[in-house]
Order: structure tokens, then C-alpha cells, then sequence
């Protein structure tokens, strides 16, 4: 059966979507929650945007050079909820919940600008692997599960602060808090 667009109610949630220098803006908002899907929830091999999209229980994003992952809601992913394996990506103001991973930024993804992601209930928050290099990470928040290894940014990247704030009460207290580029986890 072919799909139609848009879809009727309920075809959409388990269609894996694959793109190609693609503009999505919304596009979940047109078809509901994309959800309950084995494979990934989006592909971008090149330059694509996707903003303002909500997944649920799908293996996340995974884009390829020169994308841009903005204002999306990702939630229980069984993987990675983002994954950057192209360099000079973008990924900025992502809400990630309860999946295995938060942003995970590959080999050969170097240039990756990092910032303003809220990351909760993951076993790790942003890792960078050691060969990408020239990684930009700011003004991100990490939640984890207890042992949660917040950040992993190698040598080569560059980081506003990491400030440990769980707990703390007033956190312009902590030393570093008030930094504008400064990373929290809490």
C-alpha cells in the first residue's frame, strides 16, 4: 500500500524516514507522534534541518555533514536519541528523556557546535568521540540515571565549564555557575 499524504490517523507511526537535503520543519506536528519504530526516527545523509519534531520510542536522529537538529522532543530511545556522523552539524535546543544515550557525536563528525540541549535520564549525556575534532559544547543541561557520565569531550573540542550543581541549592554559588557558556549537570 502506498502512503498518502498526509497519512490517514494512525499509518504514520511506524514509517521510518530517510531524507536527502531535506527541510523538515514541524513534519510530526502534520503526522503526530512518530513512535514505536524499530529503526531510526529520522536519516539525514547531507545538509538537512529538522526542527520541531516529537519521537517516542524510535531510535532517535542520525544525520549526516552540515545538518541542523533543533527543538526536537526525544523520548525513550533504545539508542543514541542523536547521533552526528558528519562534521560541521549543528544540533542546538534538543529535549532528550529515559533513552540509552543523548547526543553522541561519531568519527569524522568534527566541527559540531553542541548547545542549549536538555538531556535527562540517560545513561550518558553528550559523548564525543576521540577522533572528531574542533567540537563546540555550551550551555547544555545533563540529568542522568545514577553512574550517568555526563560529558565526554575529548582533547581537540572545545567546552564552556562543567559545573556540578545536583543538589547545591543556589547554584550561582558554585564556582562557574554564573559562566554564559557553562555546562551543567545536575
Amino acid at each position: 500500500m502506498r502512503p498518502t499524504w498526509p497519512p490517514a490517523c494512525g499509518s504514520h507511526k511506524r514509517l521510518p524516514c530517510r531524507a536527502l537535503n531535506c527541510l523538515s520543519l514541524h513534519l510530526t506536528k502534520a503526522l503526530g507522534t512518530l513512535m514505536d519504530n524499530n529503526g531510526p526516527g529520522f536519516t539525514i545523509q547531507n545538509r538537512g534541518v529538522l526542527i520541531g519534531n516529537r519521537l517516542l520510542k524510535v531510535a532517535g536522529i542520525n544525520v549526516g555533514p552540515g545538518s541542523v537538529v533543533s527543538e526536537n522532543d526525544i523520548g525513550d530511545a533504545p539508542a543514541a536519541a542523536i547521533t552526528v556522523r558528519g562534521p560541521r552539524c549543528c544540533v542546538e535546543e534538543n529535549y532528550i528523556a529515559d533513552s540509552r544515550m543523548g547526543i553522541v557525536v561519531v568519527a569524522g563528525a568534527g566541527e559540531a557546535l553542541i548547545d542549549g540541549n536538555q538531556i535527562t535520564g540517560t545513561a550518558s549525556g553528550v559523548v564525543i568521540d576521540e577522533k572528531p575534532p574542533g567540537c563546540f559544547v555550551v550551555r547544555n543541561c545533563v540529568r542522568g540515571m545514577s553512574g550517568t557520565v555526563a560529558y565526554t569531550i575529548p582533547a581537540g573540542s572545545s567546552y564552556g565549564p562543567i559545573v556540578a550543581v545536583a543538589g547545591v541549592g543556589d547554584i550561582s554559588q558554585v564556582a562557574a555557575s554564573t559562566h554564559p557558556w557553562a555546562n551543567f549537570s545536575y
